[in-house]
């Protein structure tokens, strides 16, 4: 069996140590941002100059219905407020998002801490990420169904 070269193996393992690195960021980042931000009347605000956030939502801007994302920056910064039953009004999946970033953080960092040892399949990594993504388009199809009834 061939063996990679030391210096190809140390490169290889930098890139998956930064990849790990950024995916800790990329999902830190909107839970970090959720503590600094409150909700008042359905809107995100930012309470240092007490602006609020108008909806960037391509899908609800151009079409006038919520996509299956919709809500979830709001679900956020109630969950960090511990007001789960808001959250879950704003966006059902929201509570599972969130423990799915939380996961992902630590999940990275001992990745990350864990040198040369075999990380888990790809395949096996992503099947939490496929689960989520059914929740939040099925939770998104029973809203769609009960605003048609």
């Amino acid at each position: 069996m061939a063996s990679f070269p030391k210096a190809k193996l140390n490169s290889m393992e930098e890139f998956r140590r930064r990849e790990h690195f950024g995916l800790i960021w990329l999902c830190g980042l909107p839970i970090l941002t959720s503590f600094l931000l409150r909700v008042e009347n359905g809107r995100a605000i930012f309470p240092i100059i007490d602006q609020g956030f108008s909806s960037l939502c391509l899908f609800q801007n151009l079409l006038g219905i919520d996509c299956p994302f919709c809500g979830l920056s709001r679900s956020f910064i109630e969950i960090a407020h511990f007001n789960f039953s808001q959250a879950i009004n704003y966006n059902g999946a929201g509570v599972a998002f969130f423990l799915f970033l939380i996961f992902q953080i630590f999940y990275r960092a001992y990745l990350m801490l864990r040198p040369y040892r075999r990380t888990p399949s790809q395949k096996l990594t992503m099947i939490p990420l496929y689960l989520l993504l059914a929740a939040v388009f099925g939770q998104w199809a029973l809203k769609l169904l009960s605003h048609l009834a």
